[in-house]
């Protein structure tokens, strides 16, 4: 049928171009005294030359053969771009007159199939960040992390130019700062952990009961004089002038003081925790083999997997207003919420994701695939850094616009 179409084609081109010279015009070999690629001047029939003479001799200028408007040669078109020309303005416009809406409903479908790999692929790395900073709150569980960061930020403040950290010891000695601390299951040598936060007024009255001794505050001027420490003599009698040499005023500057330290040691946390969880991300996704590069081709190549990441993914958004994690949980509550995430969440999109070692699909891979498969692990690994709250606000509007979308029209 496409030959025939393509024969036919080419017949009404042929004969377009050969019938739109004003006079009727042919191209047949049979015209004498012409050249088998031109037109022939005496309208196909053999010429007569004393006609054409008187003819040529009747008129000012000398008579000029009209130009072929298209060579023998031209009207070779190949099969296959015959093929395009009809499909693209036969067939297409046929398409058009009958279904205006179906062109602009295939590139909305595309860009909805697009939308919902993302999703699937959002949804993913939502699951390993989930567990990555539920294996991260773990370790700190364990390590005591940011109370190990919270001693080093007072140590800077109270013990920064005396080696032997003497009021930072009488510090850590004070009662009220021992109440803060919990022990970590029964140790032997009865150390306690450090607390992870410390609030600015428990700091001020610690630090002057440190001071002052016992003494009133009317000496604070002479106690700090006595402080073995030389940089923290500085600052506490340069927030003590700031202070007009007011105890309420230098209460105030003394907690703007250790809030601005505990700002910058949050900061020391949060890069030092990032290097950790770059590690947990590389292992999660070595272990799971979560290459995000095979994954986008393989939920590009089967919107039945898509479709049931997206299903898990707007039930999932729609279960949860916001994200919450657990930071100041215990052990077995780290433990529990690990479980619950790999057995209940992760285990059901292993198959859609395609996630797991399969050791026939290993064995196939070359070299350059298992280059390619550690760039996507470091895809992920460094897609899980960036933490559960990003995704699940990306997830959470990725959805909404999807949700959001005009209703497909009807053929």
């Amino acid at each position: 049928m496409q030959v025939e179409d393509a024969v036919l084609t080419e017949r009404h081109l042929h004969s377009r171009l050969w019938t739109s010279s004003p006079s009727p015009v042919r191209a047949s070999s049979h015209n004498t005294g012409c050249s088998p690629v031109e037109v022939s001047p005496c309208g196909g029939q053999p010429c007569d030359s004393a006609a054409l003479q008187r003819d040529m001799s009747m008129t000012d200028k000398p008579y000029k053969p009209p130009t072929p408007l298209l060579t023998l040669k031209a009207l070779v078109i190949p099969a296959q771009k015959l093929e395009q020309l009809i499909f693209s303005r036969i067939f297409a416009k046929d398409i058009k007159k009958k279904h205006p809406n179906t062109v602009p409903y295939l590139k909305k479908k595309t860009m909805i199939g697009l939308l919902q790999v993302v999703i699937g692929i959002v949804f993913m790395l939502l699951l390993l960040s989930l567990l990555a900073t539920t294996i991260m709150e773990l370790i700190n569980s364990i390590l005591a992390l940011r109370g190990k960061n919270l001693e080093a930020a007072l140590c800077q403040m109270l013990a920064t130019a005396d080696k032997e950290g003497e009021i930072y010891r009488e510090f850590k000695d004070n009662a009220l700062y021992k109440q803060l601390c919990q022990k970590y299951g029964i140790p032997k040598n009865g150390k306690r952990r450090p607390p992870s936060y410390l609030n600015p007024e428990i700091f001020h009255s610690v630090l002057m009961a440190v001071v002052l001794k016992g003494d009133e505050a009317q000496k604070l001027q002479e106690k700090i004089n006595l402080l073995p420490d030389e940089d923290l003599r500085k600052v506490l009698h340069q927030l003590l002038h700031d202070a007009d040499y007011e105890l309420d005023k230098f209460k105030d500057k003394v907690l703007n003081w250790f809030n601005d330290v505990m700002d910058r040691a949050s900061g020391w946390y949060k890069r030092f925790t990032q290097q950790i969880i770059v590690a947990v991300g590389m292992i999660i996704a070595v272990g799971l083999n979560a290459d995000t590069i095979a994954i986008y081709q393989r939920l590009e190549a089967d919107p039945v997997a898509t479709q049931q990441l997206v299903t898990m993914a707007e039930s999932y958004v729609n279960a949860n207003d916001s994200l919450q994690i657990q930071t100041n949980a215990d052990t077995r509550a780290q433990v529990a919420v690990v479980n619950d995430l790999v057995v209940n969440q992760i285990a059901h999109a292993k198959s859609p994701l395609g996630l797991g070692w399969y050791p026939d699909e290993m064995k196939a891979l070359t070299p350059a695939d298992w280059g390619f498969k550690i760039l996507g692990w470091l895809m992920t690994a460094l897609a899980i850094s960036l933490g559960a709250p990003f995704w699940f606000d990306v997830l959470k509007r990725l959805v909404s616009i999807r949700s959001s979308g005009a209703v497909p029209p009807k053929a």
